[in-house]
């Protein structure tokens, strides 16, 4: 006599496509959308501890902060501003 299943053999894998789609909407709304609608950046760069262990960190930055430093950035590359200029970011 065959046991009876509440749930049919397929069900599993759209369960387990359900979850990969859900967890990919939830990806981009925290990288894409989210940074877009309230006008901030995600930017991701290596910290290295004190015992050596490499950890990246994500931090927010804004998108005119982020102006200013690439603005700064190449203002320095050309020679025509220094360092000392930062105090303003």
């Amino acid at each position: 006599m065959p046991l009876k299943c509440s749930i049919q053999y397929d069900r599993y894998c759209l369960v387990g496509i359900a979850i990969f789609l859900v967890g990919a909407v939830y990806w981009a709304g925290w990288w894409i959308v989210l940074p877009k609608i309230f006008g901030y950046n995600l930017v991701s760069h290596k910290e290295y501890l004190e015992d050596g262990t490499v950890v990246n960190v994500v931090r927010l930055t804004s998108y005119l902060s982020l102006r200013y430093t690439l603005k700064l950035f190449r203002l320095v590359q050309k020679g025509e501003a220094c360092l000392e200029y930062a105090d303003f970011l």
